[in-house]
């Protein structure tokens, strides 16, 4: 059985651009001989280490011998015990496997439930999120998330966990693998390349800035051939854009804190994770290394929920309740093309706004006003502008100037608030405002016309 077993390593060699002279791994052999004397994996995705409808995968059944007890920490809103696939302790060579699956009863389960049903038949739109996302079934995703031995990525950085999680049937499984030493990374990366293969679209929280630039550093580092080309779905952008300018940050946690209404009570500060990692490789206690991997897993759900919120917020705007975020929303429709649904946002800010909110919601409702040919619609806005916040900047009168010039003829009354704009902002605008000298040129010059137009008409 092992001189097979050495003949599919080396072919699988060849196909990962290994070279046919690569040493066969002495823990990767050992491992896949005792994988190959187990039975054949039930129904779903082969090699998970979970078996259909019971949880536990034969492959954990014949690496650990007894199954831990599967008690996670509990991170207050969710529900973080799930079935356990496979246990943490049990000293076998290779990457530890860490697999989960979470069913009824749990936050998460509702979740992927919600993004099931919102799939059906044609897709999530996850265009809405970022145009250059295809609309993909929700079992087209695959969720990423990393661990690693330094926080500003680099040549010398590891990624020492990587997580995943994907909907299956009804269900979310995570799976997570962590190296037991730093030379079990070739045969993670080998995992991690079968499920990039058959990923369609991948979603991570800031993974297109670290997560993917470091696993593939570690893949070329690694000799492997390169990964299959994805769409990557990058969730820190879409929270920036609808949650950024009303939370002092959009880490994870804030937006677990803010959005998800997610509070974790025992977890681990990001900053300490490298060193309890290489106290972990030092010492052998599995105790160093379970907060990292609870740490993992709840970043990981956390994606699933930060996903359906976005969704919802792109998709059913009347759930939004704080009037910053519906004018964020406005903002982040206009910049997808989305020139109507922006323009209901803008209107919506508008009216319930107040202060800035309102003043900056008024002010690009009636710049799309105007795009969309709605002239009489912006003049309006922009009247409202200069009645309301008469000190706040050149532009409302500027525009309005130019409809009472072109639009309505009445240039009497441009010329009124063109003097009006040069007598109420001079002063102020000349110390806020870097180009006010070319805005007031502007001014002048239409004034100045203005008085010609209006001297022609009387001789």
């Amino acid at each position: 059985m092992t001189s097979k077993i050495r003949s599919k390593l080396e072919r699988m060699g060849k196909a990962l651009n290994l070279g046919a002279s690569q040493p066969v791994d002495s823990h990767l052999l050992s491992r896949l001989t005792m994988a190959s004397e187990l039975p054949p994996p039930g129904p779903g995705r082969t090699g998970s280490g979970i078996a259909a409808g019971g949880g536990v995968g034969t492959e954990a059944q014949a690496t650990s011998g007894n199954r831990s007890s599967g008690t996670h920490r509990q991170a207050s809103g969710i529900d973080m015990n799930g079935e356990e696939g496979l246990p943490l302790s049990g000293p076998t060579p290779g990457p530890r496997v860490i697999d989960t699956r979470f069913g009824r009863g749990t936050q998460v389960h509702d979740w992927s439930l919600d993004l099931i049903s919102r799939s059906g038949t044609a897709g999530l739109p996850l265009g809405r999120i970022d145009p250059r996302v295809s609309t993909r079934k929700v079992q087209d995703l695959l969720f990423i998330d990393t661990e690693t031995t330094g926080l500003s990525g680099g040549a010398g950085t590891l990624a020492f966990l990587v997580g995943l999680a994907y909907v299956e049937d009804d269900r979310v499984i995570v799976e997570q693998r962590l190296l037991h030493d730093f030379p079990d990374e070739s045969e993670m990366l080998v995992w991690l390349t079968g499920h990039l293969t058959r990923c369609r679209t991948l979603i991570s929280y800031n993974g297109k800035a670290f997560d993917m630039p470091l696993l593939e550093s570690r893949r070329i580092t690694n000799r492997f051939a390169p990964w299959p080309a994805a769409e990557h779905l990058d969730l820190l952008f879409i929270t920036r854009r609808l949650y950024g300018r009303r939370l002092d940050d959009c880490s994870l946690k804030s937006i677990e804190r803010s959005v998800l209404d997610l509070h974790r009570t025992e977890d681990i500060p990001s900053h300490l994770i490298p060193d309890a990692y290489f106290r972990f490789v030092r010492d052998r206690d599995d105790s160093r290394i379970s907060g990292i991997i609870d740490h993992n897993r709840q970043d990981l759900l956390s994606l699933v929920g930060i996903l359906k919120e976005a969704l919802d917020r792109v998709e059913e705007e009347t759930l939004i309740e704080h009037q910053v975020d519906i004018f964020s929303l406005g903002m982040h429709l206009e910049k997808i093309g989305d020139t109507v649904g922006a323009i209901d946002s803008y209107r919506r800010a508008r009216a319930e706004g107040r202060g800035s909110t309102r003043y900056r919601s008024s002010h690009r409702l009636a710049t799309l006003l105007r795009k969309v040919g709605d002239r009489e619609g912006a003049a309006g806005v922009w009247e409202s502008l200069i009645r309301e916040y008469p000190s706040h900047g050149p532009v409302a009168y500027e525009e309005f100037a130019k409809h009472l010039e072109h639009g309505t003829g009445d240039h009497g009354r441009a010329l009124e608030l063109v003097r009006d704009a040069l007598e109420t902002l001079g002063a102020s605008m000349f110390v806020t405002t870097p180009d006010w000298p070319d805005v007031a040129r502007r001014l002048n010059h239409r004034r100045r016309r203005l008085e010609r137009k209006i001297d022609k008409a009387r001789a």
